[in-house]
């Protein structure tokens, strides 16, 4: 292969998965200029389309239950129930236990965080990234953080990525005074900057979803907690805006509906449990992006699913932790096929956090920390 034209050799490893490129970038300084080289990356990201992975993070509901937090990653559910790779065990966020949470994904990046330390994660290079404190950790003297909505995404216009940190304030000298910021970090420069911003103060705010160039969070009006609100931030303009959602959902949902991405639009999914069997879940997609109007509900689940721990689209169906993180359940769109179930590793209550991304060879780690 050492003789093969440019053009062949880089069509042939852009074929091969992330795993099978890092040893490679040993083969040769060519080659592993090749791999790391930014056009292979962005090219090799946009071949990964179909190469989705589950990350689950696994966190025992006693803290001194066995086996402790631990991560995975599957390429099937099949193999939910193997037991985790040793290599994704001594990550420094594992440490922290079930304080950790997983934030928001990016082109194969995950952002984390727990009550003191901000990471980002590429689960599949095993970088990890510790941020550095953002400017939200000093709050405005006499100033209570009552909310914060957190994200990660890409600046096509920097080619840059950006982790946001949208702080509410609430003055405990003045009634109904508010401050609202945005603290900005760049994975170029390795810094914070802090801009004023104004957005919708939700209760209860979700996971963070990137689509279309915003990120996105859900939950219900703190006002008025029978309607649900949806926002988005422009990670290039910087610029919060308010979704309306399917007229539907503004009232008796027990939970805020959950925002995620399905058949390459917006969707939001709706868990209702108000008792046995009488429990389903909604999945919404907006057909054109912006367009309160164009909200379709595309299925219902249930009943019998019972009240949702986790829910994530697995192959553009809905994966769903319904019994403590014993068992996974796929929910084939089609009516005609039956549930299936995957049994977790361990076989005992859990708390699972789950995310679907792609493998991306995109690094973070510092210049100084390369070879």
């Amino acid at each position: 292969m050492m003789d093969l034209p440019e053009e062949l050799l880089t069509e042939i490893l852009l074929h091969l998965p992330v795993k099978s490129l890092i040893p490679l970038r040993c083969v040769c300084k060519s080659w592993c200029a090749l791999i790391r080289s930014p056009k292979f990356i962005a090219i090799h990201l946009s071949r990964a389309k179909n190469n989705e992975r589950l990350l689950i993070r696994n966190v025992p509901l006693e803290i001194d239950e066995t086996p402790p937090t631990f991560l995975s990653i599957h390429s099937n559910l099949e193999s939910v129930r193997d037991a985790p790779p040793p290599d994704l065990q001594p990550l420094p966020f594992l440490h922290n236990g079930s304080s950790v949470q997983f934030v928001c994904h990016c082109n194969g990046l995950v952002y984390l965080n727990d009550v003191n330390d901000m990471y980002l994660f590429n689960p599949a290079l095993r970088e990890v990234r510790l941020l550095p404190p953002p400017p939200c950790n000093a709050r405005p003297e006499d100033f209570i953080c009552t909310e914060v909505y957190e994200g990660l995404g890409y600046d096509p216009t920097t080619n840059d990525y950006k982790v946001v940190i949208l702080a509410e304030y609430a003055s405990s000298l003045v009634d109904d005074y508010t401050l609202f910021k945005a603290d900005i970090y760049s994975l170029s420069t390795d810094s914070w900057r802090e801009i004023d911003s104004m957005f919708p103060t939700l209760a209860r705010p979700r996971f963070c979803v990137l689509f279309n160039g915003r990120m996105h969070w859900s939950g219900f009006h703190r006002a008025a907690r029978e309607r649900a609100v949806l926002f988005s931030f422009h990670v290039s303009s910087e610029v919060v805006q308010e979704i309306g959602v399917p007229d539907a959902l503004m009232v008796g949902a027990l939970v805020p509906p959950r925002v995620d991405v399905l058949r390459e639009s917006l969707a939001l999914i709706s868990a209702w449990f108000s008792g046995p069997g009488e429990d389903h879940i909604d999945v919404w997609i907006m057909d054109v992006y912006g367009v309160k109007e164009s909200w379709t509900k595309i299925y219902s689940i249930g009943p019998g699913i019972g009240d949702p721990f986790s829910l994530v689209f697995w192959k553009n169906e809905p994966l769903i932790d319904s019994s403590f993180g014993q068992q996974l359940i796929l929910c084939p769109l089609n009516a005609s096929q039956q549930l299936q179930t995957f049994d977790v590793y361990g076989g005992q209550e859990t708390f699972l956090d789950i995310i679907v991304y792609k493998e991306s060879l995109i690094s973070i780690k510092r210049t100084s920390d390369h070879p």
